[in-house]
């Protein structure tokens, strides 16, 4: 068992750069679920997570190159130089977060590094912890309390895609709820019903209240 203990320090060590706390937690707390054996040991896991990863202060405002955050004594091989970071959002595409290093041999800007797309939402933020200009994305598979609290982590976000699809994913899983409660499972397969079961009901119903409680922060 110590063996397995190491392993999962290291493993949980690799999560902390840089990375949403909720996210770390939502993994040690799936991995706990996945084998009650190791519960013990997952829990002073999670206290010592929770310790190591950053706070985060919201970066708002910084939407396109001109209004960029830009941070000085940037490392640039043996250099020290300046780099800019910005959200960009996309009315088909959803989000991404930009950088882009000053060459300080010629004096201008390299070409911008961006992220590939959240569809739903993200915010940059600054990692006081490590020094860093970071972000956090939502996208469709997002789920519940990672939503939840990254409304809470940044209140001012631009919510404009999340406020219509929150409602979606409430009234989604209120309709399965619904259908539950009748003893229909709300699925098919080669058109006939697939049975409802226990843990479907239980879950589906879990999902509701984790849904309708992040939309109390839109």
């Amino acid at each position: 068992m110590n063996a397995c203990v190491a392993r999962l320090r290291l493993w949980v060590s690799s999560l902390y750069l840089p990375v949403c706390m909720t996210t770390l937690r939502t993994k040690i707390i799936r991995l706990a679920h996945q084998n009650p054996a190791l519960r013990p040991h997952l829990l002073p896991l999670l206290k010592e997570a929770a310790l190591k990863v950053a706070s985060k202060k919201p970066l708002y405002g910084h939407d396109k190159m001109d209004n960029a955050c830009v941070v000085d004594d940037y490392p640039y091989g043996s250099l020290r130089t300046k780099i800019r970071f910005w959200l960009e959002k996309s009315p088909s595409k959803g989000f991404r977060f930009v950088s882009q290093t000053l060459n300080p041999k010629t004096g201008k800007w390299n070409a911008p590094k961006p992220s590939t797309y959240a569809k739903i939402g993200g915010q940059m933020y600054f990692d006081d912890k490590n020094n860093v200009v970071w972000w956090n994305s939502i996208n469709e598979y997002t789920s519940a309390p990672h939503v939840e609290d990254f409304l809470k982590d940044f209140p001012q976000t631009d919510k404009s895609i999340l406020k219509k699809w929150v409602p979606m994913k409430v009234a989604y899983y209120k309709k399965l709820v619904e259908l539950n409660e009748k003893g229909l499972s709300g699925w098919a397969m080669n058109g006939q019903p697939v049975p409802l079961t226990d843990q479907d009901k239980e879950s589906n119903l879990a999902q509701l209240k984790a849904w309708e409680s992040a939309q109390k922060h839109l």
